[in-house]
């Protein structure tokens, strides 16, 4: 009776290496090697060294390693199943608490630029001037992951199976199918205003789940609060829309469009502004108009 071969994994590193002219029975070898860890799947909660105990053990089970005479031989076999591994599991690396994305795509939004992006599960995002969106490498495979610099406004495709999760300096945030905005600029507090939908909001060790209408923002400790939404300032059209906006809601308005801050008193911080700004616009338009709305000697940091 004929009994299952055992693949000869010193074979595939020297095929790997060029050592063998033996094609075919290598490449058969190779192949059932490459179809185990194809068949591997990373299940986001589980920790790295959890994903390959299990991959490592599928494959103990179906093909047995054995121990090569040679170290040279050995390593080149490992490599291999290590480099299907991580092909088949697609892991980003962590240091310090901070997740480190391996970047497929990244789209930019320049100064004065709005920006819409549509992703490949049909979500879309609008970017804002001087922002950035990184979509990860697999994005809808097996997760849906992506990281913002700056803001942006998010109509999330709903998919039960995958939920879409966007990394946003030290907050993170988790969907399933909801829009909502969400400003992470570097140096500032990360904000969120929830449009429709549910969403869960989480930075630090505080977490939140926020329903239409509801915001929230990030705090200093690394924690989360809740606040008033605020629509006060409008740009996701191009247009720049302000009702009853504080001066210092137009400055970091501004701030983002243009890359220019206003300068102006303390005791004006809190003066309101209504008026809305055609795209196209130009600083120095706006500045003149809130000169003469406000009545105040605005000038450019």
């Amino acid at each position: 009776m004929e009994t299952n071969k055992k693949p000869d994994y010193d074979l595939e590193g020297l095929k790997l290496t060029g050592e063998t002219g033996d094609g075919g029975t290598a490449d058969a070898e190779l192949q059932k090697i490459w179809n185990l860890s194809a068949g591997y799947k990373h299940e986001e909660s589980a920790s790295d060294n959890e994903a390959w105990a299990r991959l490592r053990s599928r494959m103990t089970e179906e093909a047995p390693v054995r121990v090569a005479a040679k170290p040279r031989r050995m390593w080149y076999a490992a490599a291999a199943v290590a480099a299907c591994a991580v092909a088949g599991a697609g892991i980003w690396l962590s240091q310090s608490g901070k997740q480190a994305l391996e970047p497929a795509r990244t789209e930019v939004a320049g100064a004065n630029e709005i920006k819409t992006i549509h992703l490949p599960d049909g979500s879309s995002v609008v970017l804002n001037s001087n922002s950035k969106i990184t979509i990860a490498e697999g994005f809808g495979v097996g997760s849906r992951l992506v990281s913002l610099t700056g803001e942006a406004r998010f109509e999330i495709a709903p998919d039960k199976a995958h939920p879409f999760r966007v990394v946003a300096g030290n907050s993170n945030v988790q969907v399933l199918g909801t829009g909502f905005d969400l400003q992470a600029y570097e140096g500032e507090t990360v904000q969120i205003l929830v449009r429709h939908g549910k969403v869960q909001f989480s930075s630090g060790n505080g977490n939140v789940v926020l329903t239409r209408g509801m915001a929230a923002r990030s705090i200093a400790d690394g924690g989360v609060q809740q606040v008033m939404a605020d629509s006060a300032v409008q740009w996701q059209t191009g247009m720049l829309v302000f009702r009853g906006a504080t001066l210092e809601a137009v400055s970091k308005a501004l701030q983002h469009r243009y890359g220019k801050k206003l300068k102006y008193m303390p005791m004006d911080a809190n003066r309101e502004f209504t008026g809305k700004f055609k795209p196209g616009t130009s600083s120095e338009e706006i500045l003149e108009t809130l000169k003469l709305a406000l009545k105040l000697p605005l000038i450019y940091e």
